[in-house]
């Protein structure tokens, strides 16, 4: 929903954002490890792009 409504708002266009109910369970009550240590050693100069800023540019902003 968050990520629906940073889209809409680059958007600059008036666009519902409906909920939908979970079908399912929640997957490991939600927690979903992601251990960077493995990129960082792989592209020592790589640096992450926040997620609003690479929706800014990925709309072309």
């Amino acid at each position: 929903m968050e990520i629906a409504k940073a889209v809409v708002a680059i958007s600059g266009k008036p666009i519902a954002v409906e909920p939908s109910p979970r079908v399912g369970p929640m997957p490991h009550n939600g927690y979903r490890p992601f251990d960077t240590t493995i990129c960082q050693h792989a592209f020592l100069e790589f640096r992450y792009t926040l997620l609003r800023e690479g929706l800014r540019k990925a709309a072309g902003y």
